[in-house]
């Protein structure tokens, strides 16, 4: 029999080529065991990103112009980069410090003005996700 005169007179194209349908189930089976594996990344974390750093505070010193800053340290951060800005309108973020320690002093601050501030850690993967703001207003 002709193979198109076959096509014609059987039931299942699985039939003519069961090597095909074989390789469609482990394929299939495959394609479960990829599906049920617990992946669940969003698009703003990228694998080993360090998280932000948590509780952010910055307070007012005695010292005119100077305030400090603190987070909490978080797990495989080498260093911390921090930042900030005026607290009014959107202007933009100016880096204050690199360093290793999760309390930093800023100083020569105009006295009167509300900055904001904001810190990542840095680990081996790269910088972090950036904390949420703590603002201060200058001594």
């Amino acid at each position: 029999m002709h193979r198109c005169c076959q096509l014609c007179h059987t039931q299942s194209f699985a039939e003519i080529f069961p090597d095909v349908r074989q390789r469609s189930i482990n394929l299939q089976i495959r394609m479960h065991r990829l599906q049920s594996l617990p992946i669940a990344l969003c698009r703003a974390h990228k694998p080993d990103q360090l998280p932000a750093p948590g509780d952010l505070r910055a307070e007012a010193t005695n010292n005119e112009g100077e305030i400090e800053l603190r987070c909490k340290t978080v797990a495989g951060a080498s260093s911390y980069e921090w930042q900030c800005r005026l607290h009014t309108g959107s202007p933009p973020w100016e880096a204050v410090k690199t360093g290793t320690t999760v309390k930093i002093l800023v100083s020569n601050l105009t006295p009167g003005t509300v900055y904001a501030f904001r810190v990542r850690a840095i680990g081996s993967a790269g910088a972090g996700t950036w904390s949420d703001e703590a603002t201060e207003r200058a001594p």
